[in-house]
């Protein structure tokens, strides 16, 4: 006749087969998971790569100076249009108060009356 420690021993052997069984699958589902987040990974990085490219192709200094040419009546500064930091006229107190009342700007903190 079978003794009680043959019995736990084939329960203990039979539910650690179903857990390893149970296991297999679920590594294999995971492993399955990190292939797919691989690919994504690599689909994400070309993606990125193609909008790394057009973007140093859409910024490059010639195609922007031929558009801002094209669209934008730019001239070069006259000498005449420059001048002193000193001409130019400091804002009254009345001025600074419509300014701040018009923007919803608080007033300056360093004391700047520009």
């Amino acid at each position: 006749m079978i003794n009680r420690t043959s019995i736990v021993v084939i329960l203990v052997l039979g539910s650690a087969a179903t857990g390893l069984y149970q296991l297999k699958y679920d590594v294999a589902a995971l492993e399955e998971r990190a292939q797919t987040l691989t690919a994504m990974l690599d689909s994400e990085r070309q993606a990125l790569h193609v909008l790394k490219a057009e973007w140093a192709y859409l910024n490059k200094p010639e195609r922007l100076a031929a558009l801002a040419e094209r669209h934008l009546d730019l001239v070069p500064l006259a000498a005449d249009q420059i001048i002193p930091l000193e001409a130019i006229p400091r804002r009254t107190a009345e001025q600074r108060q419509i300014a701040e009342a018009g923007s919803g700007a608080a007033a300056p903190v360093d004391g700047a009356d520009r």
